[in-house]
Parts: C-alpha cells; structure tokens; sequence
C-alpha cells in the first residue's frame, strides 16, 4: 500500500474484501446493515474491478487498450474513451509531466514487463521519446479514435486504478451504502465515516520507512493517490532508479520520494499524483495555486538522508503529525 490506514475502527457490521486485480492489491471495506447486504455489495464491487480490468488491462489481449495498440479496429467502450479524453487533457494541461504513451519507455527499463529492471541503452531511450507525448492520438466528437503515430503505444495504468475505485465507489451508493473505504494500491477512495464515528484517518506512508507514517489526514468523501520511488526501483552506482519516469527525458524523475494528492475526483488524484512527482515541489507547488479542487503532500529527500514534508496550503489545514 502506498498509504497506510490509520486507527481503523470496528463497527457493526463491517466486511472487508481482498484479491489481486490489474496487477495491483484491492482491499475493499463497506459497513453495512447486516451480513447479507454487505455481502453482495463485496461481490458486485470485485465484478465490476473484474469488468473493468478486462477492458482497460494492457495485458489482456482482447482489452480495448491492447486492441488499439496492436492497432486493430475496435469501438470503444465509453469508459475507454473516458480515460483517454481525460488522460490527454491531463497531457496537456500538465506541459506533458502526466503522459499514457511513456509505457514503452517504462519496459524499456524493464519495469512493467518481464525482465529485470536496468539501465537502457541511450540510442533505444532517445528512438522511443520520438512517439511518446500528447498528440500521439486523436479522439473526435463521435468517440472514434486515430492514431497520430504509427509506432506510440498508450498505457492507462496511471489513471485506471482512481477510476475503477471511483466506479466502485458509484455502486456503494447505488445500493444506499455510505460508509466504505476502497484501496487499490494506494489510489485510495472513502465514504462517510468509520465505524464508531469521525473520518477516516489515512497516513501518509514515510517513503524510507515503509512501516511508519509521517502524519495522517482525515477524510471524508475524497479520494488520494500516492506516487513515490520507492515501490518499484534498483539502485546502481549508488543511484536509485524508480518507475515513475519523466516524459521530457525518458528518465526517472528527480526531486521527491512521494507526493500524495487529495481530491473529491479518484481520477484527479490519480494522474495528478503522477504528474506533480514528475514537475517536483516548485514546479508543483505553483501548478497547486491554480487549482483549488487538488492538494497535495509532498515529500522530499531531507537533510543526512531523512525527509521533510511539503503540504500545499489546502491541506495543512487538517494536516496532523503522526505522533498525534
């Protein structure tokens, strides 16, 4: 988990359910009224991940995405063209720090693919830059999509997680389920409260100690994503390589260990999240000012190898130390 749950609390009737899912763990908790209704409510929230995944997975060959990679005639299905109207808004409104064609980049690094993450050779690095950016693709107003590369490839890992967590989300409440709390490693979604009362109390995960938190934020109605090197990465020459890579250079980007966005939108935190990492503290800080509806936690790399936190001004607000 890229945060950790602070202070669960036990309720009434609380059911929890776990599995593996687009490569990542889901943890999925909903109070309920009794055992049936949260049983079923686990059940359909696992089919529609399931669902979901076999639409957006980039590994499933008859996925919308790896159709469109392998460039076959395809229609859509309205939450492909969701995500990837919203992927390139974010492309853009981003100068190209949140970029879904930098997937063959991450494979050529080895992470994401079968073979053991190390360093590429520049020649291959610099050909795959030349089709990755904004444009590589074009959606027009009926929903059909073309290709602007013959070579991009797109990867919807970076914003799939906060919108499947969203759509579960959308089905607790369909059934009249207020009070839940979704993981899908680490792009986390609550609702109402916790068990005994009060918002849920998320932490947010020290990127050098994995087993203790920084401080922790309440919740209510949000979501929050993390990005951090610390999940994926080697370190060679005494220089640690991680998977979350700079479109602009094709390497790993520099100047944060994580940043944790918060947002009533999963699909914001999400990709935001990803996007911030790579513009780091300033640039990211200044990208903040003009945008109420995000927040963000950054953490930076201290002073004799610690950490030092950076929350944006809507966030310190309710930000609290762990300790607390």
């Amino acid at each position: 988990m890229l945060l950790l749950l602070a202070g669960c609390d036990r309720g009434p009737h609380r059911a929890t359910d776990a599995f593996v899912a687009m490569g990542a763990p889901v943890q999925i908790t909903v109070l309920a009224r009794n055992e049936a209704e949260a049983d079923a409510a686990l059940r359909a929230a696992r089919a529609e991940v399931e669902r979901l995944e076999a639409l957006l997975s980039d590994f499933r060959p008859a996925s919308d995405l790896c159709r469109l990679n392998e460039r076959e005639s395809v229609t859509l299905a309205p939450e492909t063209r969701l995500l990837l109207q919203r992927a390139q808004q974010v492309c853009r409104d981003t100068g190209g720090a949140f970029d879904v064609s930098i997937g063959p980049v991450k494979r050529l690094w080895g992470f994401g693919g079968d073979t053991t993450p190390h360093l590429p050779e520049a020649s291959a690095l610099q050909h795959l830059l030349l089709h990755v950016g904004c444009e590589t693709y074009r959606l027009e107003a009926d929903g059909s999509f073309h290709w602007l590369d013959p070579e991009a490839r797109l990867d919807l890992g970076g914003i799939a997680q906060g919108f499947v967590a969203r759509c579960v989300a959308d089905s607790f409440r369909a059934r009249g389920l207020r009070d839940f709390l979704i993981d899908i490693s680490g792009d986390i979604v609550v609702g109402g409260e916790r068990p005994r009362g009060g918002p849920w109390r998320i932490g947010v995960q020290n990127p050098r100690q994995p087993d203790s938190l920084l401080a922790t934020v309440p919740m209510r109605w949000r979501a929050v994503t993390t990005s951090g090197d610390y999940e994926q990465f080697f370190i060679e020459g005494g220089v640690r390589y991680h998977h979350i890579f700079d479109p602009a250079t094709g390497y790993p980007a520099r100047g944060t260990a994580s940043v944790s966005v918060f947002s009533d939108d999963p699909i914001a935190a999400d990709c935001y999240a990803t996007a911030l990492f790579v513009l780091g503290p300033e640039r990211g800080m200044a990208f903040l000012a003009a945008r109420p509806d995000l927040q963000a936690v950054f953490v930076v790399e201290g002073k004799e190898g610690g950490v030092a936190l950076q929350p944006s001004a809507g966030i310190a607000a309710v930000f609290a130390p762990a300790q607390r």
